[in-house]
């Protein structure tokens, strides 16, 4: 949007071209400072930046011979090796030129992707495509490689796959600090690692994951049956889990040391942090703090721009959230010397959708909760470092239907509250038969705990029921009764092969969305017909809200003044006569409103209405989408409103 401004008003002496001009000002560099040295001229601050960008980048010099046995395997087939490494077929450059979007910036030549999209195939060789090619390659590399990423990315890295949040990096992070002080021989220590460069990360990983195995890395103390968390990564953050004594610090320290020789990369000790758990004494302390080098942290810690808290946390109290919700109405109906304007419309009724009359800002406990339901659904479906862990420490082999929400840290009762709304609109297809028979959800009508009493085994599976070549009726007949067979029998009826898939029963395609949960538990409001014409994309968002607060009496004539208490002589000042000010009025039975409504009605052949709302209402009837002199009798209303009031 900035290019296509830039491209109408950016040569002009407009109020855009001066706050461009003002924002590249802002942005120039003046000096620059590097180590010692400090650089005040161009050309000493682009030769600074060169060096100082070309040392971090180089990597230092390895001071021994990396020695990688029994730290790589392959992961990759020959089959797949060769895939990755074949020519692009004409389907992956179509379908990467597809993904490009078609107002993305364009390159040098002054073309972007569109441009390509519409004409590179049948008129111009690739080779015209310039900078739009090196995004084409790119493209086409990224989508080779996603279906291997999951193999070679470990489980510990939150970053570069698709499906793993930054989110389930920090919970997981206050998960293992809850436990930091538990007892444990030797100690539970927690490091914070900085490290200069973003890459290398995975033989890090491959050294730790190695050490833990042969036991010469000390566990830290954290959930029992939990799966282990040595380290946890989003990018160039490392945090390390150990345990304190002396052995395990040395294997630590040893496996950075040689990393480092390794690779070049560089740990800035007096930037790393270690944390201690409250049962190491002061004198152990000292000592392992002078041994690694690092400083000693404290809580809160604050990892990817949040603090990680060592105790109870708080949940955000529905008073905040009100607060908020205050604030964006004060700036949405503005101020007067200093104090608020009268706000028409409850906030409620403005956080809906603009189809349902809405000014389309979702509120926010509906979105919190919303989000809060997409952590669930990732916990339920996902296999992730995260939901194994959250998974074994608190749920176990016992039911979802089962678990208590009244237990453990504050997270997880939030996502185990909302596990049940999750499972509502959720069901599992049944294939391989690796869930409850009574108390999951397999059949539309929910779990049969719910409709029958439990006979035999409460934590049976499914695939007990299953004979070698179809269901044993007879045990359907035992556990669910006679009259039940036939609706069970269809509910299992589908293919047997694979894992079995939790569906989201609100899409067709079965994937969980923040936008289809936030569908299912809003509370809705009744439907606005003409909100296509009032928000079309053509009119100004200021004409847009003007009709808005018009349609919703929301504009301070004399008599929505007097209505709220507010003492005034009711006269309207555009009229001869001094008739009484309302809304009505104002915007159509007005000496010079009913003029401008009439000119307009006879150019457009339209009767005139008993009154401003159904008038502007066959307006926007008549309208239609398919044709120009349509799309301009249903912007019409909102344009002579907006004009009228001005």
């Amino acid at each position: 949007m900035e290019k296509v401004k830039w491209a109408t008003e950016g040569e002009r002496n407009t109020r855009f071209f001066h706050a461009c001009l003002a924002l590249k000002r802002s942005k120039r560099v003046l000096s620059m400072q590097s180590n010692d040295a400090v650089f005040e001229s161009p050309k000493s601050i682009h030769q600074g930046a060169v060096d100082y960008f070309s040392s971090l980048l180089q990597g230092e010099p390895t001071s021994e011979h990396p020695n990688f046995d029994g730290l790589i395997d392959p992961v990759i087939s020959d089959e797949e090796n060769a895939s990755l490494l074949c020519a692009p077929s004409l389907e992956e450059v179509y379908a990467a030129f597809s993904s490009i979007p078609v107002n993305s910036p364009p390159g040098p030549d002054g073309f972007g992707s569109g441009f390509y999209k519409r004409c590179c195939f049948d008129k111009f060789r690739p080779i015209s495509h310039c900078s739009v090619f090196y995004k084409l390659c790119s493209k086409i590399i990224v989508n080779r490689l996603t279906g291997f990423l999951l193999r070679l990315v470990s489980m510990e890295q939150g970053a570069f796959i698709p499906g793993r949040s930054i989110f389930e990096n920090i919970s997981l992070i206050q998960e293992m600090v809850q436990s930091i002080n538990k007892r444990n021989h030797g100690g539970n220590i927690m490091l914070k690692v900085d490290m200069a460069k973003a890459y290398d990360r995975e033989i890090l990983t491959r050294m730790i994951h190695r050490s833990v195995a042969e036991h010469r890395f000390g566990q830290f103390q954290q959930g029992r049956g939990t799966p282990i968390i040595s380290h946890l990564m989003y990018a160039n953050d490392v945090v390390i889990f150990s345990n304190g004594s002396q052995r395990s610090v040395r294997e630590l320290l040893s496996i950075l040391g040689q990393y480092e020789g390794w690779l070049g990369q560089a740990i800035n000790k007096q930037k790393s942090t270690v944390f201690c758990s409250s049962k190491i004494s002061h004198s152990r302390k000292r000592r392992l703090l002078r041994n690694t080098g690092f400083v000693e942290g404290h809580f809160p810690l604050k990892y990817l721009g949040v603090p990680i808290i060592l105790g109870r946390l708080k949940q955000i109290p529905q008073v905040v959230i009100n607060k908020i919700h205050q604030m964006m109405s004060s700036f949405f109906w503005g101020e007067s010397n200093g104090k608020d304007k009268k706000k028409w419309v409850a906030w409620k009724h403005m956080g809906m959708p603009v189809a349902e009359g809405g000014i389309g800002v979702r509120l926010l406990h509906e979105v919190q909760t919303a989000l809060h339901m997409r952590f669930a659904w990732n916990l339920l479906r996902g296999n992730s470092l995260w939901a194994n862990f959250l998974k074994a420490k608190y749920v176990g082999l016992k039911p979802w239907l089962l678990i208590d929400d009244a237990k453990g840290s504050r997270f997880w009762r939030m996502i185990a509250h909302y596990i049940p709304l999750v499972l509502n609109n959720s069901k599992s297809r049944v294939k391989e038969g690796d869930i409850y028979f009574w108390y999951d959800k397999w059949r539309d009508n929910g779990p049969l705990i719910n409709e029958l009493p439990l006979v035999g085994q409460p934590l049976m599976k499914i695939k007990e029921c299953r004979l070698s070549d179809g269901w044993d009726v007879n045990l359907l007949e035992n556990l669910a009764g006679l009259e039940n067979v036939d609706d069970i029998l269809v509910s299992l009826s589908g293919p047997n092969s694979g894992k079995d898939v939790l569906v989201w029963t609100q899409t067709e395609e079965g994937l969980f969305s923040v936008q289809f949960a936030w569908q299912c538990i809003r509370v809705k409001g009744a439907s606005f017909e003409w909100h296509s014409w009032i928000w079309h994309k053509s009119l100004p968002l200021k004409m847009s809200i003007h009709f808005w607060k018009a349609w919703h009496r929301a504009l301070s004539v004399d008599d929505r003044l007097c209505s709220v208490g507010i003492p005034i002589v009711f006269k309207c000042d555009c009229c001869f006569a001094g008739h009484y000010e309302d809304i009505n009025h104002v915007l159509f039975e007005g000496d010079f409103p009913k003029k401008i409504w009439l000119t307009f009605s006879n150019l457009f052949g339209l009767p005139m209405g008993r009154n401003w709302e159904q008038h502007v209402s066959s307006w926007f009837r008549c309208a239609k989408s398919s044709s120009q002199v349509g799309v301009i009798m249903g912007l019409m209303p909102v344009i002579i409103t907006w004009r009228l009031w001005r």
